[in-house]
């Protein structure tokens, strides 16, 4: 009875193990000959979090590209399709020193 029951567990542990998510949020510089300074013309936004993310377009003025973040979400085993968590990316973007996000 013992064995059965530390196979149970054993089962058990494989199966959570297997259907957690791996989640990464990942900063990389912008490195460039040029400033990266563009002129934007507009756009749509969102805020979240006090950070404007442009989901379409870009900020109606001068900005400078610092970098990009890299936001993956792999779905486990059990789970549905990750969702994305906006709070990440922007508290990723303010620990670059950037203001906003373009999507």
């Amino acid at each position: 009875m013992k064995k059965k029951s530390i196979m149970i567990t054993a089962l058990t542990t494989l199966f959570l193990l297997a259907g957690c998510a791996s989640v990464t949020t990942e900063y990389a510089a912008f490195e460039g000959v040029r400033a990266a300074i563009v002129q934007g013309k507009g756009g749509a936004k969102a805020v979240v979090d006090g950070m404007e993310i442009w989901v379409d377009g870009e900020p109606p003025h001068k900005f400078k590209i610092i970098g990009f973040i890299d936001d993956v979400r792999e779905e486990g085993w059990m789970y549905t399709p990750p969702q994305p968590h906006p709070e990440d990316i922007v508290k990723k973007a303010r620990e670059a020193g950037g203001d906003a996000l373009l999507n």
